[in-house]
């Protein structure tokens, strides 16, 4: 799978599917794309056999899909197409790599190459397509051979990240390599999204970063994170809830709507999937769960969207009458389903959040009022806070008090 972004498509071809977790499945060899709201299968008068374990590159300068390698029926292959959205056409090459498959390719956009690591059938080899022809490079250093490995081209710094793979089969590798067009580098970093390979990675313009998302550990199990590259050091990214774990999934940036993309994969019982995710922590929300306790709950919102750098106020309305102080609680703990506080006499009332930080406000009639600041900083993108409040009510019940639901604060740029 790969992003078209001169015509705002997300192009996929091929893969191994119908997998039904005893032993059955097929070659595929359709074409589909994606525009943001629904797949719709594609019909060329010509295409490439079908196939899996290939490789899709989009090449800006050409304006076509590039589908290199993979196996068929009759084995690894070596050949390359394009698709201009139409069609496609089987490229003529004069050299081109050996066959392979579970290779990666991405695009270097400053240098106008599809760059090519390594695969089965490789040899940790580094080839690139300048449009028309493949050219072997010859860099000083060389990772070793690898497959299931991802890719990126990082735009904001101008190099190729490569993350993990299998090395010489079932031997997970955690190692970040880049390439800047000459050389590849071995990066080191405190923190590392550990060794897996069929993960998927892609470059978020939006925060600029690398952005890696699951794979299958060493144990064999799928992973359930998401982890981000800025050049420095990975960094976990929290989300609230996601996609069920998987391996040999894809994932691209659609840039007309700044959203990354995921497709796929096989599950923990290696059945394979269809679903399409999107990662959309780069947009700011406030949602509500749980509710409140009392014969009219006090309701806890917020008046705009946590995006970075702004103040948004957080009310706490249907204050009940006769409240003394109203407190707040703020916590990077979540608690859905709630956690009952009957027992500590509060009937009927939930917990949604830890108790991290509380701060008091006093009520002006129903509704009690406090600004929340989010600090002028893309490192706190993805963060989530949670919020609860409470009115101390004296004789509503034995302790007193009435909580509101809770409300969930994801910050974002936009």
């Amino acid at each position: 799978m790969t992003y078209d972004f001169v015509r705002g498509q997300t192009v996929l071809f091929g893969g191994f599917g119908l997998f039904n977790g005893s032993g059955g499945g097929t070659d595929l060899g359709d074409t589909w794309e994606y525009d943001g709201t629904n797949w719709q299968q594609s019909t060329p008068a010509n295409s490439p056999s079908a196939r899996r374990y290939g490789a899709l590159a989009f090449h800006a300068s050409t304006g076509r899909v590039v589908l290199f390698g993979g196996m068929d029926s009759t084995g690894l292959l070596n050949d390359t197409w394009e698709y201009d959205g139409t069609n496609w056409t089987l490229a003529t090459p004069l050299t081109s790599p050996q066959p392979r498959w579970i290779h990666t390719m991405t695009y270097d956009l400053l240098r106008n190459r599809v760059v090519l690591f390594g695969g089965r059938g490789g040899s940790g080899d580094t080839w690139e397509w300048d449009g028309s022809d493949w050219i072997l490079q010859l860099p000083v250093t060389n990772p070793l051979n690898r497959d299931s490995h991802a890719m990126a081209y990082d735009s904001s710094r101008g190099v190729v990240v490569m993350f993990g793979g299998d090395i010489g089969g079932r031997s997970y590798v955690d190692e970040t390599w880049e390439w800047d067009g000459t050389d590849w580098t071995l990066r080191t970093s405190a923190s590392s999204p550990g060794p897996r390979r069929a993960m998927a990675m892609s470059y978020n313009t939006a925060r600029g970063t690398v952005m890696l998302f699951e794979g299958e550990e060493q144990s064999f199990a799928n992973r359930t994170d998401t982890w981000e590259w800025d050049g420095t050091d990975w960094s976990l990214v929290h989300a609230v809830s996601g996609p069920q774990p998987r391996r040999y999934h894809n994932m691209v940036y659609d840039v007309l709507r700044s959203r990354l993309v995921s497709f796929g994969g096989n599950n923990s019982n290696n059945v394979h999937l269809d679903d399409t995710w999107e990662w959309a922590a780069d947009a700011a929300t406030a949602s509500s769960y749980g509710a409140g306790c009392g014969p009219v709950p006090p309701t806890l919102m917020a008046n705009a969207r946590p995006v970075v750098g702004t103040t948004v106020q957080l009310d706490t309305n249907d204050v009940p009458a006769g409240t003394v102080i109203v407190g707040m609680v703020f916590s990077l703990t979540k608690f859905d389903p709630g956690i009952s506080l009957t027992s500590q006499g509060l009937t009927g009332c939930e917990a949604y959040t830890g108790g991290d930080v509380a701060v008091v406000i006093l009520p002006s009639g129903n509704t009690a009022s406090r600004p929340f600041t989010v600090p002028n900083d893309p490192a706190f993108m993805g963060l989530h806070v949670y919020s609860q409040s409470v009115t101390a009510t004296p004789g509503v019940n034995p302790f007193g008090a009435l909580t509101s639901n809770g409300l969930d604060l994801g910050i974002g740029l936009q």
